[in-house]
């Protein structure tokens, strides 16, 4: 079986504690700001397993992908880390177990680094010939979240490419 782990990084010119308010604990937020979710809400089928952790889980509406079901895996308000795995019917059968990790490192003042971690299984053929392909779509994606972060909390608004996103869905 064949691993697949994306890893990307971008510092960003805020506090870590802000990094972490708009990571963790307004984790289910995440469409206000995070380009492509056009929506998400609590999961009520899913418990709060961790000590201040804002739900147990999300239902994201994300743009190609429709929805997704995210669970809390791990969740820590003093390391400032959270991780969740995500299921969706439109997930290829041969990915097993995707996982997204965000750390947050503060480096003092206004600076921090967001470390985000996609790992998941990959299985058969599929996994074996779309390996490659996979690592860089998913390398695009964080990279345009992590930008997206990056914006939101540095400027408090949204990226151009959201802004867009919400005036279409106005009309």
């Amino acid at each position: 079986m064949k691993s697949l782990d994306v890893k990307l990084s971008k510092e960003i010119n805020t506090s870590a504690e802000k990094v972490w308010d708009i990571l963790g604990t307004n984790f289910l937020t995440i469409s206000e700001w995070g380009g492509g979710i056009l929506s998400s809400v609590r999961n009520p089928n899913v418990p709060v397993n961790f000590e201040g952790a804002p739900a147990g889980g999300r239902v994201c509406d994300v743009k190609g992908l429709g929805k997704i079901n995210e669970t809390i895996l791990h969740f820590s308000n003093d390391k400032r880390e959270i991780t969740w795995s995500a299921e969706s019917p439109k997930i290829p059968g041969f990915v097993k177990g995707l996982q997204n990790a965000f750390y947050i490192e503060d480096f003092g003042g206004n600076k921090c680094k967001v470390t985000a971690n996609l790992t998941a299984k990959l299985k058969g053929i599929g996994g074996l010939l779309l390996k490659g392909k996979m690592e860089k779509d998913f390398e695009k994606t964080i990279g345009f979240f992590l930008d997206d972060l990056k914006i939101y909390a540095e400027t408090d608004e949204v990226s151009q490419k959201k802004k867009k996103e919400i005036e279409k869905s106005k009309k």
